[in-house]
Protein backbone atom coordinates (compact mmCIF):
# COMPACT_ATOMS: atom_id res chain seq x y z
CA UNK A 1 0.00 0.00 0.00
CA UNK A 2 1.59 3.38 -1.31
CA UNK A 3 2.12 5.84 2.09
CA UNK A 4 0.86 8.62 -0.02
CA UNK A 5 -2.14 9.45 -1.67
CA UNK A 6 -3.01 12.87 -3.52
CA UNK A 7 -5.94 15.17 -2.19
CA UNK A 8 -5.60 18.29 -4.71
CA UNK A 9 -8.56 20.59 -4.70
CA UNK A 10 -10.06 22.14 -7.84
CA UNK A 11 -9.04 25.23 -6.26
CA UNK A 12 -4.90 24.30 -5.11
CA UNK A 13 -5.16 23.04 -8.88
CA UNK A 14 -5.65 26.25 -10.37
CA UNK A 15 -3.41 28.21 -7.78
CA UNK A 16 -0.82 25.60 -8.76
CA UNK A 17 -1.36 26.79 -12.33
CA UNK A 18 -1.31 30.13 -11.82
CA UNK A 19 2.15 30.37 -10.06
CA UNK A 20 3.81 28.13 -12.87
CA UNK A 21 2.22 30.80 -15.28
CA UNK A 22 3.74 33.79 -13.49
CA UNK A 23 7.07 32.00 -13.04
CA UNK A 24 7.40 31.50 -16.95
CA UNK A 25 6.02 34.67 -17.82
CA UNK A 26 8.55 36.95 -15.33
CA UNK A 27 11.70 34.51 -16.31
CA UNK A 28 12.70 36.35 -19.09
CA UNK A 29 13.28 39.75 -17.22
CA UNK A 30 15.14 37.93 -13.87
CA UNK A 31 18.36 37.84 -13.85
CA UNK A 32 18.69 36.02 -10.76
CA UNK A 33 16.86 33.06 -8.95
CA UNK A 34 17.28 32.46 -5.23
CA UNK A 35 16.43 28.98 -4.32
CA UNK A 36 17.12 27.27 -0.44
CA UNK A 37 18.68 24.10 -1.87
CA UNK A 38 20.69 22.45 -4.75
CA UNK A 39 17.79 20.24 -5.12
CA UNK A 40 15.22 23.01 -5.80
CA UNK A 41 17.94 24.39 -7.93
CA UNK A 42 18.21 21.82 -10.37
CA UNK A 43 14.45 20.81 -10.32
CA UNK A 44 14.25 24.37 -11.35
CA UNK A 45 16.13 24.75 -13.69
CA UNK A 46 14.97 21.52 -15.52
CA UNK A 47 11.34 21.98 -15.06
CA UNK A 48 11.82 26.14 -16.70
CA UNK A 49 14.91 25.55 -19.37
CA UNK A 50 16.43 28.03 -16.84
CA UNK A 51 20.01 28.82 -16.99
CA UNK A 52 21.51 26.75 -14.02
CA UNK A 53 24.31 29.48 -13.44
CA UNK A 54 21.72 32.30 -12.77
CA UNK A 55 20.30 30.49 -10.07
CA UNK A 56 21.48 30.96 -6.82
CA UNK A 57 21.57 28.76 -3.90
CA UNK A 58 20.92 30.36 -0.47
CA UNK A 59 22.51 28.82 2.73
CA UNK A 60 20.15 29.27 5.53
CA UNK A 61 20.37 29.24 9.12
CA UNK A 62 19.80 27.21 11.91
CA UNK A 63 16.54 29.03 14.12
CA UNK A 64 18.21 30.99 16.84
CA UNK A 65 14.98 31.24 18.70
CA UNK A 66 13.53 28.17 19.43
CA UNK A 67 13.69 27.82 23.74
CA UNK A 68 11.50 26.47 26.27
CA UNK A 69 10.18 29.13 28.87
CA UNK A 70 10.93 28.76 32.33
CA UNK A 71 7.65 28.12 34.25
CA UNK A 72 5.61 27.00 31.18
CA UNK A 73 2.77 24.98 31.63
CA UNK A 74 2.94 21.19 30.07
CA UNK A 75 0.91 20.11 27.43
CA UNK A 76 -2.23 18.47 28.88
CA UNK A 77 -0.92 15.57 25.74
CA UNK A 78 2.00 14.67 27.85
CA UNK A 79 0.44 15.12 31.63
CA UNK A 80 -1.92 12.87 29.93
CA UNK A 81 0.07 10.41 28.57
CA UNK A 82 2.86 9.78 30.01
CA UNK A 83 5.31 7.41 29.92
CA UNK A 84 4.58 7.02 26.01
CA UNK A 85 6.62 7.26 22.79
CA UNK A 86 5.02 10.39 20.52
CA UNK A 87 6.32 10.94 16.75
CA UNK A 88 5.29 14.46 16.44
CA UNK A 89 3.83 15.72 13.19
CA UNK A 90 4.06 19.32 12.98
CA UNK A 91 2.13 20.61 10.20
CA UNK A 92 -1.45 22.53 9.31
CA UNK A 93 -3.20 20.03 7.30
CA UNK A 94 -1.94 20.67 3.44
CA UNK A 95 -2.01 17.69 1.09
CA UNK A 96 1.40 17.63 0.15
CA UNK A 97 2.16 17.21 3.88
CA UNK A 98 0.63 13.33 3.82
CA UNK A 99 -1.04 14.03 7.65
CA UNK A 100 -3.92 11.55 5.97
CA UNK A 101 -1.42 8.57 5.89
CA UNK A 102 -1.68 7.77 9.68
CA UNK A 103 -5.40 6.18 8.95
CA UNK A 104 -4.18 3.56 6.45
CA UNK A 105 -1.17 2.90 9.04
CA UNK A 106 -3.26 2.57 11.78
CA UNK A 107 -5.62 0.39 10.62
CA UNK A 108 -3.00 -1.77 10.27
CA UNK A 109 -1.00 -1.36 13.03
CA UNK A 110 -3.05 -0.07 15.76
CA UNK A 111 -2.80 -3.07 17.45
CA UNK A 112 1.14 -3.09 17.71
CA UNK A 113 1.23 0.91 18.33
CA UNK A 114 -0.85 0.77 21.76
CA UNK A 115 0.78 -2.40 22.80
CA UNK A 116 4.22 -0.39 22.30
CA UNK A 117 2.12 3.16 23.67
CA UNK A 118 3.21 5.00 20.53
CA UNK A 119 1.91 7.59 19.99
CA UNK A 120 0.83 10.51 16.96
CA UNK A 121 0.86 13.78 17.70
CA UNK A 122 -0.86 16.00 15.14
CA UNK A 123 -1.36 19.97 14.89
CA UNK A 124 -3.97 20.62 12.48
CA UNK A 125 -5.93 23.57 11.37
CA UNK A 126 -9.46 22.99 12.33
CA UNK A 127 -10.92 25.57 9.91
CA UNK A 128 -9.73 23.17 6.67
CA UNK A 129 -11.85 21.05 4.85
CA UNK A 130 -9.34 18.54 4.97
CA UNK A 131 -8.60 18.45 8.95
CA UNK A 132 -12.40 17.96 9.73
CA UNK A 133 -12.55 15.26 7.20
CA UNK A 134 -9.27 13.70 8.89
CA UNK A 135 -10.42 14.08 12.35
CA UNK A 136 -14.24 12.40 11.58
CA UNK A 137 -11.88 9.60 10.17
CA UNK A 138 -9.75 9.23 13.19
CA UNK A 139 -13.52 8.85 15.45
CA UNK A 140 -14.73 6.73 13.12
CA UNK A 141 -12.15 4.24 13.45
CA UNK A 142 -11.44 4.76 17.16
CA UNK A 143 -7.86 5.84 16.49
CA UNK A 144 -7.96 9.19 19.11
CA UNK A 145 -6.18 7.24 21.54
CA UNK A 146 -2.94 6.94 19.20
CA UNK A 147 -3.85 9.81 17.04
CA UNK A 148 -3.65 12.96 19.21
CA UNK A 149 -4.34 16.40 18.01
CA UNK A 150 -2.66 19.40 19.62
CA UNK A 151 -4.35 22.23 17.44
CA UNK A 152 -2.11 24.79 15.92
CA UNK A 153 0.44 25.40 18.24
CA UNK A 154 1.76 28.91 18.81
CA UNK A 155 5.20 30.09 18.25
CA UNK A 156 6.67 30.19 21.92
CA UNK A 157 5.23 26.77 22.76
CA UNK A 158 6.66 24.63 19.76
CA UNK A 159 9.73 24.34 21.64
CA UNK A 160 8.30 22.86 24.24
CA UNK A 161 6.47 19.69 21.86
CA UNK A 162 10.23 19.17 20.42
CA UNK A 163 11.69 18.92 24.05
CA UNK A 164 8.71 17.06 25.09
CA UNK A 165 8.26 14.52 21.53
CA UNK A 166 10.66 11.63 21.10
CA UNK A 167 10.70 11.85 16.79
CA UNK A 168 9.71 14.73 14.64
CA UNK A 169 8.14 12.73 11.49
CA UNK A 170 7.83 14.46 8.12
CA UNK A 171 5.59 12.47 5.81
CA UNK A 172 5.66 15.36 3.29
CA UNK A 173 6.20 14.25 -0.35
CA UNK A 174 6.72 17.86 -1.51
CA UNK A 175 9.07 20.55 0.52
CA UNK A 176 12.17 23.34 -0.95
CA UNK A 177 13.34 22.89 2.63
CA UNK A 178 11.55 22.71 5.45
CA UNK A 179 12.62 25.03 8.76
CA UNK A 180 10.97 22.02 11.21
CA UNK A 181 13.85 20.06 10.34
CA UNK A 182 16.24 22.59 11.52
CA UNK A 183 14.24 23.09 14.70
CA UNK A 184 14.44 19.23 15.56
CA UNK A 185 18.10 18.91 14.66
CA UNK A 186 18.60 22.01 16.97
CA UNK A 187 16.48 19.94 19.93
CA UNK A 188 18.81 16.65 18.72
CA UNK A 189 15.56 15.54 17.87
CA UNK A 190 15.64 12.49 15.21
CA UNK A 191 13.79 12.81 12.30
CA UNK A 192 11.62 10.09 10.56
CA UNK A 193 10.71 11.44 6.53
CA UNK A 194 9.90 9.79 3.30
CA UNK A 195 13.18 8.87 1.06
CA UNK A 196 12.75 11.93 -1.17
CA UNK A 197 16.04 13.70 -2.55
CA UNK A 198 14.69 17.54 -0.94
CA UNK A 199 15.22 15.36 2.74
CA UNK A 200 18.11 13.45 2.00
CA UNK A 201 20.11 16.97 1.44
CA UNK A 202 18.32 19.09 4.01
CA UNK A 203 18.58 15.76 7.07
CA UNK A 204 21.61 13.90 6.10
CA UNK A 205 22.66 11.63 9.11
CA UNK A 206 19.70 12.85 10.93
CA UNK A 207 16.83 11.28 9.72
CA UNK A 208 15.51 7.56 9.31
CA UNK A 209 14.21 6.75 5.66
CA UNK A 210 11.47 5.37 4.38
CA UNK A 211 10.24 4.54 1.21
CA UNK A 212 6.90 6.71 0.87
CA UNK A 213 5.07 3.99 -1.37
CA UNK A 214 5.68 1.37 1.19
CA UNK A 215 3.72 1.16 4.30
CA UNK A 216 5.23 -1.56 5.65
CA UNK A 217 8.81 0.57 4.99
CA UNK A 218 7.18 2.75 7.01
CA UNK A 219 5.94 0.96 9.91
CA UNK A 220 9.11 -1.16 10.68
CA UNK A 221 11.38 2.53 10.51
CA UNK A 222 8.53 3.34 13.38
CA UNK A 223 9.03 0.34 15.36
CA UNK A 224 13.36 0.17 14.58
CA UNK A 225 13.78 3.95 16.30
CA UNK A 226 11.48 3.34 19.17
CA UNK A 227 12.95 -0.15 19.75
CA UNK A 228 16.82 0.35 18.67
CA UNK A 229 18.09 2.21 21.25
CA UNK A 230 21.87 2.44 19.61
CA UNK A 231 19.67 3.12 16.20
CA UNK A 232 18.02 6.44 17.84
CA UNK A 233 21.01 7.57 19.55
CA UNK A 234 23.10 7.60 16.14
CA UNK A 235 20.71 10.03 14.98
CA UNK A 236 20.12 12.41 18.00
CA UNK A 237 24.18 12.26 18.01
CA UNK A 238 24.27 13.38 14.05
CA UNK A 239 21.41 16.07 14.82
CA UNK A 240 23.52 19.01 15.82
CA UNK A 241 26.74 17.52 13.60
CA UNK A 242 24.41 18.22 10.08
CA UNK A 243 23.10 21.16 11.79
CA UNK A 244 26.74 22.81 11.77
CA UNK A 245 27.71 21.87 8.56
CA UNK A 246 28.34 25.10 6.58
CA UNK A 247 28.37 23.17 3.12
CA UNK A 248 24.61 23.06 3.64
CA UNK A 249 23.88 25.61 5.79
CA UNK A 250 24.80 29.39 7.15
CA UNK A 251 25.97 30.19 10.83
CA UNK A 252 23.28 33.10 11.19
CA UNK A 253 21.30 35.16 9.68
CA UNK A 254 23.90 37.72 9.04
CA UNK A 255 25.98 35.53 7.15
CA UNK A 256 22.58 34.73 5.10
CA UNK A 257 21.95 38.13 4.38
CA UNK A 258 25.67 38.87 3.41
CA UNK A 259 25.45 36.20 0.86
CA UNK A 260 22.36 37.75 -0.59
CA UNK A 261 23.87 41.37 -1.04
CA UNK A 262 27.54 39.50 -2.73
CA UNK A 263 24.66 38.13 -5.41
CA UNK A 264 23.46 41.09 -5.89
CA UNK A 265 26.76 43.07 -6.31
CA UNK A 266 27.80 40.08 -8.97
CA UNK A 267 24.17 40.98 -10.92
CA UNK A 268 25.37 44.94 -11.02
CA UNK A 269 28.90 43.50 -12.29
Amino acid sequence: MSCFRWEWSLWLKLRLWELRYQIKKSLPNTDMIFTQTPVVAERFAKTFSYPIEKIKVLQLPPPADMVCEDGQAQSDIFYQNKDCFFFLLLTRYLPHRNPSILIPLCKRYAHTFRNQKIKFIVTLNKDSPFSVKFLKKVYQYNFEDIILDAGVISRNKIAQYYQKSDVLWVPSMLETFGFPFLEAMSFELPILVPDLDFSRYVCGNAAAYYNPWDLESLYNNIIRIKEDKSFYETLKESSLKELNNRDKFAKDWTEAANDILLAFESIKK
